[in-house]
């Protein structure tokens, strides 16, 4: 099932041939196959529901924290639904420039064998669990309760998540106020990124910031050719980061 699904749709073909290069490949590519895995993510409609859906009520700073400091070493989620939002958040960190790979690689897989081995290591541990998990879910869907069986509440005062949420509410209806007038975002870029705001007005709802921190990469995808909302989105995700990483 879970092949079949594979071999019939390019853009999960795509995110898995990444996966694959990922594993296979050496470290001085890395940081670029993961932006290129999350490329793969946000293009493909069934991917990014699979993953918005392992990122309700995942806490990552938790997560990473058991994760490292196990006494049997280095230690991934159990559930596959926990690896896939757990590595997403790892490669969101990675490409948002937030933690240094190879820092985070010599930290918790280190060899006396060299560079290239501890890569090896990382890649072994990370990332195959990783596309196997995807392939998991993909064949039986999302398991919920193993998704969201663990729900941490930042700890912050409401106040400040609610001015937060309303800045960023402000941000998404200038952007959509701005894609009324833009003339360079067209055809299925512009239908995309109307997509992209109405689940960002839902995610604000729910007060979800890991849905609103993962809707950053199609919102960038589909509003970059436009200057406008390309300086209104940096601005708003730079709010939405140092809320989101401080209220971890």
């Amino acid at each position: 099932m879970a092949e079949e699904i594979i071999s019939n749709n390019p853009g999960i073909k795509e995110f898995f041939s990444v996966c694959d290069d990922l594993i296979g490949g050496k470290f001085i590519l890395a940081n670029l196959k993961i932006t290129t895995i999350l490329k793969a993510i946000a293009s493909s409609e069934e991917l990014y529901h699979i993953f918005s859906q392992c990122m309700e009520g995942f806490n990552f700073a938790k997560e990473f924290k058991d994760a490292c400091e196990s006494p049997d070493g280095f230690q991934m989620p159990k559930s596959d639904e926990k690896i896939l939002a757990f590595v997403f958040c790892l490669m969101l960190q990675v490409d948002n420039k937030k933690m240094d790979l190879q820092a985070f690689i010599r930290d918790n897989f280190d060899s006396p064998d060299g560079y290239g081995t501890s890569y090896a290591n990382f890649t072994r541990a990370v990332f195959v669990p990783f596309r196997e998990g995807v392939a998991n879910v993909l064949k039986n869907g999302v398991n919920t309760v193993s998704a969201t069986e663990v729900v941490d509440t930042p700890k912050v005062t409401e106040s400040v998540e609610d001015t937060v949420l309303n800045k960023i509410r402000s941000y998404v209806r200038m952007i959509s106020e701005a894609l009324d007038r833009s003339t360079k975002i067209k055809g299925d870029n512009r239908d995309n990124l109307k997509v992209v705001i109405t689940a960002l007005y839902e995610a604000i709802e729910l007060k979800n910031f890991s849905i609103l921190n993962a809707l950053t990469i199609p919102l960038e995808l589909t509003g970059s050719r436009d200057r406008t909302i390309r300086a209104i989105f940096e601005d708003m995700k730079e709010t939405l980061y140092n809320y989101y990483y401080r209220a971890q």
